[in-house]
């Protein structure tokens, strides 16, 4: 591959319902940034069938990614789309496909074989990939106007989080609601967390004044915080470890119930 992709949005269909969502989402954001689109079609090449036994299925992927580019037609007509069929193992065919992406997008009921064995592979994307990667669940409605979410630690991968979200709230013009959960123990404390909150952002607003930055600090489990603050979000921002309220947010059981019951797509930023 002779020219760089970091202009490109990279995203995962295999004709699913979820992975439609992360498509349509894709080619929307895509479009509004002005980048382009790579549409991959991931699939396990079968394993050799003794002599005798039926041969495994194999899928039709010219008709899954004309299917695809039909899809991105509707939402963004003009976008420039380039599809590609990949039959490699699932993680690190997303893991280099993100060496020169702006980002990869996948589908949170898609790729069923992806999110079987959340904890494996799909953690192996989110902890490996060079890029911050999009799990979508399914597409909001209006969320164009809807603000930018992150959850805050003060940890050099919050950090990297929050430069992530501070640039999507001000391509879009929209507010950052930044979120630090607090341990319930701190309720009955002088300190609740506000001024850390504030010190963490007080760099950003330096450098971004344009961005309406809302600070915001809770006594309850993080996960919880976020999935709260998802209800009225355009997306969720996070990095892929952190620590003190953010400890293993993004590692095991914890990590999948913010994907799972976020009700707008969470991006997990590495760090």
């Amino acid at each position: 591959m002779t020219r760089s992709l970091l202009d490109t949005v990279v995203v995962g269909f295999d004709g699913s319902p979820g992975s439609a969502h992360a498509l349509v989402w894709a080619a929307a954001d895509a479009s509004r940034r002005g980048l382009r689109l790579h549409v991959i079609h991931v699939w396990q090449p079968p394993p050799l069938i003794p002599s005798g036994f039926p041969p495994a299925a194999m899928p039709d992927s010219e008709a899954i990614l004309h299917d695809a580019v039909t899809r991105v037609r509707l939402v963004a007509p003009q976008l420039r789309v380039r599809t590609e069929s990949l039959p490699a193992p699932v993680a690190s065919a997303f893991v280099e496909a993100s060496a020169d992406a702006d980002s990869i997008v996948v589908g949170a009921q898609g790729y069923r074989r992806l999110l079987r064995d959340f904890g494996s592979t799909a953690w192996q994307v989110a902890t490996h990939a060079t890029c911050p990667v999009v799990v979508v669940r399914e597409v909001p409605v209006g969320d164009r106007i809807r603000p930018i979410v992150v959850g805050l630690d003060g940890s050099p991968e919050s950090d990297r989080a929050l430069r992530y979200a501070v640039a999507r709230a001000a391509q879009d013009d929209v507010e950052l609601v930044a979120v630090h959960a607090a341990p319930a123990a701190a309720v009955d404390e002088p300190a609740d967390g506000t001024d850390n909150l504030d010190g963490w952002l007080a760099p950003i607003r330096s450098r971004h004044p344009d961005v309406r930055a809302r600070p915001v600090t809770v006594h309850r489990h993080p996960v919880a915080a976020l999935i709260a603050e998802s209800r009225d979000a355009q997306l969720v921002v996070v990095g892929n470890r952190g620590r003190g309220g953010f400890r293993g947010l993004l590692l095991g059981s914890v990590g999948m119930d913010l994907v799972r019951e976020a009700t707008c797509p969470v991006a997990i930023v590495r760090c």
